[in-house]
């Protein structure tokens, strides 16, 4: 992905759904720098994001993740939206999604 396009995408994203790394960084390395910068809780921060091998990507000098987590909560809300805006601004990338039936209480 060209570095603009990647801007755009940055713009339409919500805080919180991509986090960047300084550097170059293999996906171990991802994890090890979640699991310093968050240590402790039920779950780890890193089962968060999509950074398991192969997921990470770097752009310039920097390592980004994209969240796994994009429910419907208050914090979510506008999940449909930012769906809707890239499908838009990247047709080319034909992206697919749809909203759960399932709910969570």
């Amino acid at each position: 992905m060209e570095l603009l396009s990647f801007v755009r995408v940055q713009k339409v994203l919500a805080n919180g759904k991509l986090r960047e790394f300084e550097g170059n960084l293999d996906y171990g390395e991802v994890q090890r720098r979640f699991d310093d910068e968050y240590p402790g809780g039920k779950i780890p921060r890193r089962d968060r994001f999509f950074c398991k091998e192969g997921e990470p990507f770097s752009i310039g000098d920097s390592t980004y993740v994209l969240s796994n987590q994009w429910g419907r909560s208050d914090t979510n809300a506008d999940t449909m939206r930012q769906a809707n805006t890239l499908d838009g601004e990247f047709p080319d990338l034909k992206i697919s999604f749809h909203e759960s039936s399932s709910s969570t209480t």
